[in-house]
């Protein structure tokens, strides 16, 4: 390539070639840290590297424009595809390093990688052995103090259901208009892929739906290179330019975080979101996002799209999961975003700012519901999230132990995020200020605590009523007690979730599942199992990714 003390095709042509594989992995070889970092966001990559003067190869029209801007002297162009390939083989390694340790190793007070520290061991275990003696020297007392404690965080449970319902009414905003001038951003679009051969026809149908330039789409198709499955059903189809797709070396832990760490460098958007195989957005869900951001302070890095499901009222469990996902995405989130709280985000159409992302360390490839810590992380940092009035369109779950993996993976990552976020909870507190703090320890901690907790004081309190001792005035203390605390705790909890899912479902105009609602309570009994196989999880399989499977419903999605 060097003839005479500068390149050879340009003396000869004056005319960009396309450079091949073997010489993009050559130029690969010779560029410093930063130059790679860049060229990976950008396209644009230094080429020819002579005393005083650089040549650059770019691929797409995005960075050839982008070159032309900056004055860059282009020689060569090359397809997106092959430069892809070229970064891969050569920094492959260290992006598979980086997408697995980076935020244990830059800021690991934020990383689950540790499943519990060495003082929250010591205090766990004195926690726990003081119970123990009192439980032996007065096991009255100790009934009354679970009794109490437990109470009051279902009671707070139920006070931020409530604060959701009665704040209905006043979460409603006008729509953002934005008068855009100027070519739009690049927009990212994340979408890990595993085992999702079944499901791609209606992915890309779903995508290419998007009203947005497609020549300002980076898409990203993120796929794990021991899925042959998925990989030989994506070389069936002749995807365009704004496709790329991420081959993701196998490495523990094998995540979903994990997998999108490895595409992060890769990311050309100024703006990110995230989507699963079979998420089905509104097609001007981009558009929005960019409306909002434009419209919101800068401190908003964050926007969460509504999720709903596509096949309601396929069974039960479906009915009960859109029940369940109307309270949360249109009572609970909008109310938590008005009052500036830490959103425990979803699982996708999670809209950031690309810089803040960055800032932020990615997704933490340790923590199997990365969501919730990296929305929890987002306030630490002093950001915030907000709502976007966009649905996007999912599958639920429709059978037995699908849902039921789904759910303990998500309440075990739950897990993981409250004992990650309480290894310093002066600091924490003093982060996200006190407030959000309380939030914190009612959306995570209480979840938890009321999900495992239930089936036993629903068991206690029926055992109380068969023995008579509730309406007891002379029975004992305790049992009058705990019956009452039960009582009180059920009829409120159950009574605020199924005004709740009332609400929700007018709200959502999904009238035929109004009677459903009544069946909630059975529902979250099936909670409560998840959410002791989640903590068996957690203590014999941290970091193991319970595989949610796609395209396995009857309904398909309306065109």
């Amino acid at each position: 390539m060097n003839i005479g003390g500068e390149p050879y095709i340009i003396r000869k042509t004056g005319h960009p070639f396309f450079a091949t594989r073997d010489e993009l992995v050559n130029a690969c070889r010779n560029l410093s840290d930063r130059q790679a970092k860049q060229a990976m966001r950008t396209r644009i990559m230094p080429f020819i590297i002579m005393p005083g003067k650089i040549y650059y190869v770019t691929a797409g029209q995005n960075a050839r424009n982008m070159a032309n801007r900056l004055g860059l002297e282009v020689v060569a162009i090359a397809r997106q595809d092959d430069m892809v390939f070229a970064f891969q083989k050569v920094f492959s390694r260290q992006i598979l390093y980086n997408s697995r340790f980076h935020l244990r190793n830059t800021i690991p007070a934020y990383s689950a990688a540790r499943r519990i520290t060495a003082i929250q061991t010591i205090i766990f275990s004195v926690l726990l052995s003081l119970v123990s003696y009192l439980w032996w020297s007065s096991p009255d007392l100790v009934m009354i103090a679970f009794s109490i404690g437990f109470s009051l965080i279902f009671l707070s449970v139920t006070a931020i259901r409530i604060s959701s319902v009665i704040a209905d009414n006043q979460q409603k905003s006008a729509p953002v208009i934005v008068n855009r001038r100027g070519p739009l951003p690049v927009y990212t679009i994340f979408v890990p892929l595993f085992k999702e051969a079944g499901i791609i026809d209606q992915l890309l149908a779903g995508l290419d739906r998007l009203n947005y330039p497609k020549d300002r789409l980076d898409i990203k198709l993120i796929l794990e290179a021991s899925d042959h499955q998925t990989i030989n059903c994506l070389r069936q189809y002749t995807l365009p330019d704004y496709y790329e797709i991420i081959m993701v070396p196998d490495a523990l832990p094998r995540t979903k975080p994990k997998a999108m760490n490895y595409a992060l460098p890769f990311a050309k958007g100024s703006y990110a979101v995230i989507y699963d195989a079979e998420d089905i957005p509104q097609p001007d869900q981009l558009l929005k996002a960019l409306d909002k951001f434009a419209a919101s302070p800068p401190e908003i890095v964050c926007l969460q799209a509504r999720l709903t499901y596509y096949n309601a009222n396929e069974n039960w469990l479906t009915r009960q999961f859109t029940i369940e996902y109307a309270v949360l995405f249109d009572l609970l989130l909008p109310m938590l975003a008005s009052q500036h709280a830490p959103l425990p985000l979803g699982g996708t159409s999670n809209h950031f700012r690309m810089e803040a992302l960055r800032q932020l360390g990615g997704w933490d490839p340790f923590n199997v519901t990365e969501d919730a810590d990296l929305g929890m992380r987002l306030a630490r940092f002093g950001w915030r999230a907000a709502m976007l009035e966009s649905d996007t369109f999912e599958e639920a779950a429709n059978s037995g132990r699908n849902w039921m993996m789904q759910r303990a993976r998500w309440l075990k990552g739950w897990m993981q995020t409250w004992l990650v976020h309480m290894r310093n909870p002066v600091r924490t507190a003093r982060e996200m200020d006190l407030m959000d703090f309380m939030f914190f320890q009612i959306l995570v901690a209480g979840i938890v605590v009321s999900t495992l907790s239930h089936p036993l004081f629903l068991i206690a309190t029926i055992i109380a009523i068969i023995n008579g001792t509730m309406l007891s005035f002379n029975g004992v203390f305790i049992n009058n007690l705990v019956s009452a605390s039960g009582v009180i705790v059920f009829i409120s909890g159950y009574a605020v979730m199924i005004w709740a899912g009332f609400r929700a479902v007018k709200i959502r105009r999904l009238s035929v599942l109004r009677w459903q609602v009544l069946y909630m309570p059975v529902y979250w009994l099936l909670m409560s199992v998840a959410g002791w196989l989640a903590l068996w999880q957690f203590i014999s399989s941290p970091f193991h990714w319970n595989k949610t499977r796609h395209g396995l419903s009857r309904i398909r999605p309306r065109r």
